[in-house]
């Protein structure tokens, strides 16, 4: 049974989640493969099912991915979730059915496409001076702003620019978001499987990975919150029926003594557990490899004879060598320094050892990291690392010493096995690093 992962061209090798759930799957015996959904030529046909799991772009384009839907569904072919619900999840819009339904939501004012009433009119009517303004079809918080009283030229501004192109949305803030955070309540099948607290970082109300928020396991049950609150509200998440999982967002300490559902992921998106190794792309696997392997050479490269150099005179018609000498690396900054040269010492041993090292031991918490602000921090810092590292300078050095000895008559020089075992090193880690591939989005923006 081959089976689709449809994802986004941001992701064609599939987010590391995804990739960790196609993993599973294949383990119980199907065949698993990216399908990005902008793609022309429909090659999902020949597969027998579509799971619908990182189209993170769906949004900017939401009519094409309305058709796109059509499609699929017109050929019969089985989408999970099901057509009907990612219709009804692609909008916003659905909060006013969840409120039908007696779940309580932030009061809201959803205001049509083209609408001229001003911003301090809908916190007026919301009775709030802080609201977060967004679109009705939107993902990852984009386009999302927390406006004030102060703010109110901003947020007028950036309400007319969604207007503009579409509906929009202005939320009273919750401030329950900044302390206690938001609860992810995922379901699966119907049922309650597990929850996650995001919190945001301090000074900003998102819970974005690529906003920096903190993600963590949270114990919760089916009926009573971790804080003695009801979450029955939360039910709302796990309709409609019919999808193969659900995850809602729900802000706790409403003041009615429930949990507040902000917005419903019921159609795609995490299980928000994984194994960051396990979740490595084909490239990012290589770039492991390598990265291992250039370690591995930095270490007999930094401790290895590097050059020998040897001096000769020439008297009463026989050679006579009166010099020779061996070092590696490290024994030529000992000299350097015992010689006084302080200074040289300090940069080869700053710029062509201990940079090149910390750079090569980086690259592992780099794509193992599982915040994916923080793994792009990371990956920015080595970024800036590595154009101070001269350990590649270093090796042209010393081969241009050998060269300059051997021209001369009395000189000859001779490159060690340390040598190749450095230049291995230049060579290998900056193709590592070359390949590794971080984005700076997480693997899903919810």
């Amino acid at each position: 049974m081959k089976v689709g992962f449809v994802t986004s061209t941001g992701y064609p090798e599939l987010t590391p989640d995804d990739r960790l759930a196609a993993d599973a799957l294949r383990d119980q015996g199907l065949d698993v493969e990216p399908v990005i959904w902008t793609d022309s030529g429909d090659r999902w046909r020949v597969l027998d099912g579509l799971v619908v799991r990182s189209p993170w772009d769906y949004h900017l384009a939401p009519d094409r991915f309305l058709s796109w839907i059509d499609r699929v569904q017109a050929t019969g072919l089985p989408l999970w979730n099901p057509p009907g619900i990612l219709r009804w999840n692609l909008n916003k819009g659905y909060l006013r059915t969840v409120e039908a339904w007696g779940f309580p939501i932030p009061p809201t004012r959803w205001i049509g496409r083209g609408s001229a009433t001003p911003l301090v009119e809908h916190l007026m009517a919301l009775g709030t001076d802080e609201a977060v303004i967004k679109p009705v079809i939107g993902a990852s918080a984009q386009g999302v702003i927390r406006v004030t009283r102060a703010s109110l030229a901003d947020g007028e501004a950036h309400l007319r620019q969604i207007l503009g192109s579409g509906d929009a949305m202005v939320q009273a803030f919750a401030p329950e978001v900044e302390s206690a955070g938001e609860w992810s309540l995922v379901f699966l099948g119907g049922k309650f499987s597990h929850a996650v607290v995001k919190t945001p970082r301090a000074g900003d109300f998102r819970v974005q990975h690529w906003a920096g928020a903190l993600r963590q396991g949270g114990r919760i049950s089916q009926e009573r919150g971790a804080d003695g609150h009801g979450t029955r509200a939360a039910g709302a998440a796990a309709l409609p029926r019919g999808g193969s999982r659900r995850a809602g967002p729900v802000c706790r300490g409403h003041p009615a003594g429930a949990g507040w559902p902000g917005t419903l992921g019921l159609h795609f998106g995490p299980m928000i557990w994984r194994n960051p190794l396990s979740g490595l792309t084909a490239r990012n696997k290589i770039a492991l490899l390598l990265s291992v392997a250039s370690i591995a050479l930095l270490l007999p490269g930094l401790l290895r004879p590097m050059i020998t150099i040897s001096a000769s005179i020439d008297a009463f018609g026989k050679t006579r060598e009166i010099f020779r000498q061996t070092q590696s690396i490290l024994q030529a900054v000992k000299s350097l320094h015992e010689s006084g040269n302080d200074f040289v010492a300090g940069l080869i041993l700053l710029f062509s050892m201990t940079v090149p090292f910390v750079k090569a031991v980086l690259l592992f918490p780099i794509m193992g990291l599982a915040d994916a602000a923080k793994r792009y921090r990371l990956y920015r810092l080595v970024s800036s690392i590595s154009k101070w590292s001269m350990a590649d300078v270093f090796v042209v050095g010393v081969f241009i010493a050998m060269l300059a000895a051997r021209a001369t008559d009395n000189l000859d020089a001779s490159v060690e096995s340390g040598f190749y075992f450095f230049t291995g090193y230049c060579l290998i880690s900056n193709l590592a690093f070359q390949l590794l591939k971080v984005d700076p989005s997480p693997s899903s923006p919810n």
